[in-house]
């Protein structure tokens, strides 16, 4: 886990409707990082099916 990963999640997790913007100018290994997180922390409970589907629409990567 880095700064920026950490930062990426919480943007990723935030309840904010809007489209996310993530450019991945360096390397993808951050983004992935973030989303790795998300998955390790939700994947198998009670909130993965409703809630992560629902981020993973807002999220725009360009690489």
């Amino acid at each position: 886990m880095t700064e920026g990963s950490r930062f990426l999640e919480e943007l990723i997790l935030d309840d904010d409707p809007r489209t996310l913007y993530i450019q991945t100018w360096g390397g993808t290994n951050t983004t992935a990082r973030a989303l790795k997180s998300i998955q390790e922390r939700y994947e198998g409970t009670a909130e993965w099916p409703p809630y992560i589907p629902k981020r993973w629409t807002r999220i725009m990567s360009s690489i």
